[in-house]
């Protein structure tokens, strides 16, 4: 029986496995399906996101049905302010009011940090 080389740093001995190549073309064709595979997905989420900048802010938020004297109100705000958009009109209202929640909390309460 032959003896195997010792790797230095390892107790057991190295084996060389001959590296094997194939013709099977059924194979390589498989492998060039899911490249192009890959591609038509990535090309489809480029799409979807320019789709989406495109889009006027309008068209981007969720439509919100509101009575007509709050459309009149929101209208009102929208003009006084130079806003561009109801969905801005309606992120600032959103963000003010979490800010009178965060202020109005009483400050002698502990926190739960």
């Amino acid at each position: 029986m032959h003896s195997l080389p010792h790797h230095p740093f390892v107790d057991y001995p190295t084996y060389y496995v001959h590296p094997t190549y194939t013709n099977d073309k059924h194979i390589t064709k498989q492998f060039f399906n899911c490249i192009d595979e890959q591609e038509k997905l990535l090309n489809e989420r480029k799409r979807e996101t320019q789709k989406l900048k495109e889009l006027k802010p309008e068209q981007r938020y969720p439509k919100i049905r509101v009575s007509h004297q709050v459309f009149k109100e929101l209208k009102a705000i929208q003009e006084e302010k130079g806003y561009k958009s109801f969905g801005e009109v309606v992120k600032k209202l959103l963000n003010r009011y979490g800010e009178d929640i965060r202020i109005s909390t009483p400050s002698s309460l502990p926190s739960c940090n």
